[in-house]
């Protein structure tokens, strides 16, 4: 009690120190100074006592009123999100590393905008703890930028709640995620069209954090589901040395939307449990879950894995694994208090892990900044505006020196014409710098760069292409447009020429257009039902809901649809099989109506320019063979006049392809 006492008394002396200070300074200059150079004086001595105040004691309060928490991506300048603010708050709780006294940013006033304050207090950050964060990465002076060596020490500091570890081989954990069934509505759920598909990361490095390697997705009927057990099977396979998982990876993760649900530490034999010994496939089973997927939604779960600092094997050959999900691999308990389970042990996605740090390197990845596909409105009588049509990131950050960019390579793909035809003129911009130096030679537009681009080891950068379009010729209606960066074509210098070049970039399919409908979609589902003159057969019921936006003109959308059309109705759709090939077998019904917006003239929706109607398709489909089907919506016609059948150019694509089609459902002949 007299040791919290002394510490109370302690901070309180300090306090009427600095208030007196503050009234003895402020006093004689009053009538001198202006009332922003008081502010500006109140606001330092303010800084002096929270110092003053947080080191007494010879400690001070990390992450305060913050932590548990566990950041998860790297930050830089024009960053947004819950995570900055939440990063903000951690900095302010230290006055060693405060972002901002007063105004936004200060304690109290903290913002969800990665701005030059929070750099600087991430630069601070990094300076106090210069042992775990410059120093290991060869660096004297400190950045802004928040990557993964700044990052962990935050999450060290920061420690998150721990984790329910259960790596028990039996079902003896049952009783451990048998909590409340009464918060799920429905009965008896079922867990259809599993489907394992590569993650975001294949291409791992040693040292790597939470790489997402693998993504699990199921469709959740009939009942909602609370999901409490998944099971991975890593296998290791092709040129691999190190065959034992529990000496290549440090934790096995879960994450669902962004926010981990799960995380196991995996470096020691008994994590897991290993099926064949003579073949290295090794079982690892993360427990008590209790993530809660609805009727009715598709459950998306990413697997990730944190790589440890030395693999043995990986140097001039890549260590390569493959994982996959057991048929009963995924378990949970439905509203009905039954366990259900979904796996598919024949579906599997590989990845490899490749030597970290002995060279510098530069690799080429999509960005999450790439603009959507989408119509781009352009001008038939002058040239357009600057338009972004492509964000790609260059990384560096497993190069031991920064990297200078000398040059690089922008393929460009049109469904017609030319770069020469359509293109007036072609910038890059990154860390808000313009590049303007380049030549083009066919449709390949290569950028060179004098000492002027740079980016320091372990930091990634995006580059933006902005475009500025020649006047549309009626011709070019519809023309579309992508964009290929390919690492190979990228020039760069550290100790050494770089030539450890990875990655390919691939920017949306954007249509170019100066009259015509953009399309977006609303909503998509996939339903099978018995047929009820044969119950043991069933037929699919699609629906596809999408929004049409006239450009240029008012546009008229014909109320029909057709399997496999065209150019001359509403909605173009086809029926693909599970591997996505168009099947012409079958029969189908269709129709297309007009949900909103607009208005029904005849056997036509009139939009005006700027305007939007939503759309929706609806199909069956009786198949000859037993199968897993889905519905592509392939494109909406149109006609800028009043009367008469689209055709020709009038034909607006529903692009991307992979937006405008349902789900998968199994349908019985």
């Amino acid at each position: 009690m007299s040791k919290v006492l002394d510490i109370a008394v302690a901070k309180f002396a300090v306090a009427f120190v600095a208030v007196a200070m503050l009234v003895s300074l402020v006093a004689p200059v009053a009538q001198a100074q202006t009332t922003e150079e008081l502010q500006a004086m109140i606001n330092d001595l303010l800084a002096q006592v929270a110092a003053l105040q947080g080191t007494v004691g010879g400690t001070t309060s990390v992450g305060a009123g913050v932590c548990p928490y566990t950041w998860t991506r790297s930050l830089n300048s024009g960053a947004t999100g819950a995570d900055v603010m939440t990063l903000q708050k951690f900095l302010n709780a230290d006055p060693e590393t405060r972002v901002a006294v007063s105004g936004a940013g200060s304690a109290g006033a903290e913002t969800s905008y990665y701005g030059g304050l929070t750099g600087a207090a991430v630069a601070k950050f990094q300076t106090k703890y210069r042992a775990d964060i410059l120093t290991p990465l060869g660096l004297v002076n400190a950045t802004t930028y928040f990557g993964p060596s700044t990052m962990a020490q935050a999450n060290k500091l920061c420690v998150s709640a721990p984790v329910m570890d259960d790596s028990s081989d039996d079902s003896s954990d049952d009783s451990s995620d048998d909590s409340s069934s009464a918060a799920l509505s429905g009965g008896e759920a079922s867990l259809d069209n599993f489907d394992l598909t590569s993650g975001d990361d294949t291409d791992l490095q040693e040292n790597q954090e939470n790489a997402p390697v693998a993504d699990i997705e199921f469709d959740v009927k009939d009942g909602d589901i609370k999901i409490s057990r998944v099971d991975i099977i890593f296998d290791a396979t092709g040129s691999t040395v190190e065959e034992d998982p529990w000496d290549t990876f440090e934790t096995v993760s879960l994450w669902v939307d962004g926010d981990m649900i799960a995380e196991m530490d995996v470096n020691d034999r008994n994590d897991w449990s290993r099926n064949t010994p003579s073949t290295g496939f090794d079982r690892v089973r993360l427990t008590g879950l209790d993530q809660v997927f609805r009727e009715g939604d598709t459950a998306n779960i990413t697997v990730g894995v944190t790589v440890q600092n030395t693999v043995r094997g990986v140097d001039s050959t890549a260590a390569n694994w493959d994982i996959y999900i057991p048929d009963d691999g995924v378990r949970g308990r439905d509203g009905a208090g039954i366990d259900q389970y979904v796996g598919e042990d024949t579906d599997t996605v590989s990845f490899n892990i490749d030597v970290a740090g002995a060279d510098d390197q530069i690799r080429v990845n999509e960005s999450s900044n790439d603009p959507a596909a989408t119509t781009l409105e352009l001008k038939d009588d002058t040239r357009s505006d600057w338009t972004t049509v492509m964000a790609f990131e260059l990384d560096t950050r497993d190069s031991t020196n920064d990297i200078e960019i000398q040059g690089l390579e922008l393929n460009f793909n049109f469904s017609s014409s030319t770069y020469a035809g359509l293109v007036d003129d072609i910038r890059l911009v990154a860390d808000g710098n313009t590049y303007t130096d380049e030549s083009v030679t066919g449709d390949d537009v290569t950028f060179t760069f004098d000492n002027e681009f740079f980016i320091d080891a372990g930091d990634a950068t995006d580059v933006e292409v902005e475009v500025r379009f020649k006047k549309l010729n009626p011709g070019d209606e519809g023309t579309t447009m992508s964009i290929d960066v390919d690492a190979a074509n990228v020039e760069a210098e550290g100790e050494n020429n770089v030539t450890d070049l990875t990655g390919v970039a691939s920017s949306e399919t954007h249509t170019l257009r100066t009259e015509g409908v953009g399309l977006e979609l609303v909503s998509q589902t996939a339903t099978s039902k018995n047929n009820d003159t044969t119950p043991a057969s069933s037929y699919g019921e699609y629906k596809i809901t999408f929004d049409a936006t006239a450009i240029g003109d008012t546009m008229w959308i014909p109320l029909t649809a057709a399997r496999n059309a065209s150019s001359t109705v509403g909605a173009a759709y086809q029926i693909e099989d599970a591997n996505g090939s168009a099947t012409t077998s079958g029969t189908v019904t269709e129709s297309l109506t007009r949900k909103s917006g607009g208005s029904v003239t005849g056997n036509f929706v009139k939009i005006s320019e700027g305007q939007t109607a939503t759309f929706e398709l609806v199909v069956t489909y009786d198949p000859t063979l037993t199968g897993q089907y889905r519905l592509q919506l392939l494109s909406s016609a149109f006609k800028p006049v009043t009367s008469g059948t689209p055709s020709g150019s009038d034909v607006a694509t529903a692009l991307p392809a992979e937006d405008f089609e349902t789900s998968n459902t199994l349908v019985n002949n």
